[in-house]
């Protein structure tokens, strides 16, 4: 059984009775993170890890404490937000998909498209390359701050920028397919599929699922969650 020294009280924790935060993978137990919690928001402070101070997600809070303390804590989260910005802060968020992290830079000097190093609050909002690269103490890596993205080491961030609008523009051509009926999801593993003639019983050709799938509905043609049949799907 895996363990770990919980650096609150310092007793040895079972991985399954404690709580690893997702923001830094630190580790505690749920006693000692529950207490440091209500502490932090009874006295209107962000809920931060003990061991590298990022900050906590709210849903994390919810989870473990209750919607109310979850609640609580956003009151907080704002009233922070509010100061911080009224003492020449702004908010710097990770581009990164699926990274939450969120950290207070100083307005003074900060352009994105400068050549300089900038006055950064956070110890851990480490900038390189000529003030082009931060690293991300949330996802662990590097970002291009002149184009929010990830480091694209020998591709130029007017590239980058291209090829963000490219996607886009599929994004939104496929969307628009979409609502005309013209692309429709495979009811078993969401591929797109097409028909242009034929019998609406359709079979996928990623997943070959063999309830198949009902053009006319969109439901798959055999299962508990079938169309029921007719629709020409015989």
């Amino acid at each position: 059984m895996n363990e770990f020294k919980c650096p609150g009280c310092f007793d040895k924790i079972s991985s399954y009775a404690g709580l690893c935060l997702p923001s830094c993978q630190h580790n505690l137990c749920k006693s000692c993170f529950e207490r440091m919690a209500k502490t932090c928001i009874e006295n209107k402070q962000l809920v931060s890890c003990p061991m590298c101070h990022q900050v906590i997600p709210g849903w994390i809070l919810g989870k473990t404490l209750g919607v109310k303390w979850e609640q609580d804590n956003a009151e907080n989260e704002q009233l922070h937000i509010m100061k911080s910005l009224q003492d020449g802060l702004r908010l710097w968020s990770c581009p990164s998909r699926d990274c939450k992290n969120i950290m207070f830079i100083k307005i003074e000097d900060w352009d994105e498209f400068s050549n300089h190093p900038h006055d950064l609050v956070d110890e851990d909002f480490v900038l390189v390359d000529t003030g082009r690269l931060v690293f991300c103490p949330g996802c662990s890596k590097w970002i291009c701050i002149r184009c929010r993205s990830e480091d694209h080491p020998g591709t130029s961030c007017a590239m980058v920028d291209s090829w963000k609008l490219e996607n886009a523009s599929n994004h939104e051509n496929f969307q628009k397919l979409l609502n005309k009926g013209e692309i429709k999801l495979c009811p078993a593993c969401q591929s797109p599929i097409t028909k242009i003639s034929g019998c609406n019983s359709v079979t996928c050709s990623v997943c070959v699922h063999p309830d198949k799938m009902c053009w006319e509905t969109g439901k798959p043609r055999y299962g508990p969650k079938s169309c029921g049949g007719g629709h020409n799907c015989h």
